[in-house]
């Protein structure tokens, strides 16, 4: 009796302390937790389980899956009644396994779409994977399978961050609490009417939609990281957890397409060996009796898919997600009636290049010396063309412009450090001088005098 009172006794002050913060987090988390697009999506999948409904159409995948589909465009379709995109930030493989295992424990997707790019294995990218995006999939996922996403994939380290209480620990204030009632309160009574004002957007059963377009002509070349497609840079759990991916929708019958949404034009030139990246995915659904889209070889798509729709060189706009998913509903449901849709591709990116008629991107890096600006330029185009360039300044804010240096081949100006400030330059690439569709950007002075003071305006 002596040795069970010790045992209790020893025991009894950290139950206690769990016991504690246990109900502390069940209560006090609710308030300081605010309603995300998780809760949004939840809501939407809670409605198809209460209706007893399966999913037809399921897609999954990164931002380029939930920014690029909407899923109302492809249940006009009466092959895909009830569509569902449980695609979320930088989602990698093993999270799309684990969405897949439980969606298909609770809404039994029919037909599973998963996205792939070039950098789907990436080592760099996969370690690179914010702790935030990888809350979005543990929060969206049921409680059921909660456990092994985290620790069978994305391992203890994440652990705090599961109790909300830790979570949103800066959000602790009487002001946010009280703006986290009137959030759910509005949301108990009225459901999710999404805000059309914003600039980005949860829409509906997982699509998110984006107000923000680039200016015709001025896509942003990217410049940060190594963006060069290199399979001695493949993660082999990512590349394991495609292969469970695949093995999985075999054994339930689900049938399993693997897509590429189409990229800005831009960065099918900026990325190095990106057609490498195509053929791999290409071969990998031929070995495996899976079908691959690459949606970045449609044929027409200079026309179609015009840069002024794209939100940036990875994402489309909420206008381009609809036109994308136009078009995308008609190639499955051709391929559904057993119609050839090779045609509708074309078989490589050369192939594609032969289209391009244009400049698709430029950009420029200053230095300074002495009382001078010299302005490197550099642009996107196919091998054998020469561009030209322009170089504008505006003193009031972009309202009007004077030429500096009027079209010419040069890729080196100098131009003397004007006297104001509050300057603007604006470098403009094309094939001729009437270029209908030139490609450019607009500077601000002051991040050229000094990189930390702004960046590219756009």
């Amino acid at each position: 009796m002596d040795t069970l009172k010790k045992i209790l006794k020893y025991i009894a002050v950290p139950v206690l302390v769990l016991v504690l913060f246990m109900t502390g987090e069940i209560y006090l988390g609710r308030l300081v937790t605010p309603v995300t697009d998780a809760d949004y999506f939840n809501m939407d999948v809670a409605a198809i389980e209460a209706a007893g409904q399966d999913v037809d159409l399921m897609f999954l995948g990164s931002s380029r899956i939930y920014r690029s589909f909407v899923p109302e465009e492809f249940e006009k379709n009466p092959a895909f009644d009830l569509c569902l995109v449980c695609g979320s930030s930088s989602q990698k493989m093993d999270a799309s396994y684990y969405m897949l295992k439980d969606m298909y424990s609770r809404v039994h997707p029919q037909t599973v779409v998963l996205g792939v790019q070039w950098n789907s294995f990436d080592t760099e990218g996969a370690n690179s994977v914010k702790m935030e995006n990888i809350l979005k999939v543990y929060d969206r996922i049921s409680a059921a399978g909660k456990a092994g996403y985290i620790f069978r994939s994305v391992g203890t380290d994440v652990f705090p961050e599961l109790f909300y209480l830790y979570r949103y620990r800066s959000r602790f204030s009487n002001e946010r609490i009280e703006e986290n009632n009137r959030d759910k309160e509005e949301l108990r009574t009225h459901g999710y009417t999404p805000d059309t004002s914003q600039d980005y957007y949860y829409l509906s059963k997982g699509f998110n939609y984006s107000n923000v377009n680039v200016e015709n002509g001025n896509m942003v070349i990217e410049t940060k990281g190594v963006n060069r497609y290199e399979p001695e840079r493949f993660d082999s759990d990512l590349v394991k957890y495609l292969d469970r991916i695949t093995a999985f929708c075999k054994e339930k019958g689900i049938r399993l397409i693997l897509v590429s949404p189409p990229n800005a034009m831009m960065t099918l030139y900026y990325v190095e060996n990106i057609q490498g990246a195509m053929d791999y995915f290409a071969d990998y659904a031929l070995r495996n009796g899976l079908t691959y889209h690459n949606l970045n070889l449609l044929k027409g798509r200079e026309s179609l898919l015009k840069d002024e729709i794209y939100y940036d060189g990875w994402h489309f706009s909420g206008e381009g997600a609809y036109i994308i998913s136009d078009l995308y509903a008609q190639i499955l449901e051709k391929e559904l009636a057993g119609e050839d849709i090779s045609d509708m591709f074309y078989q490589d990116l050369e192939a594609l290049k032969q289209e391009v008629d244009r400049v698709v991107a430029v950009s420029a890096v200053a230095e300074v010396s002495d009382d001078e600006i010299h302005i490197s330029i550099h642009s996107l185009h196919n091998d054998g063309d020469v561009p030209l360039y322009k170089l504008e300044i505006s003193e009031d804010g972009g309202k009007s412009y004077e030429c500096v240096y009027d079209w010419s081949e040069d890729e080196l100006l100098k131009i003397k450090i004007p006297a104001k400030e509050a300057v603007m330059y604006k470098i403009s690439a094309a094939l001729s001088e009437d270029d209908e569709y030139p490609a450019w950007q607009v500077y601000d002075i002051g991040s050229w005098l000094d990189p930390e003071k702004g960046e590219e305006i756009y």
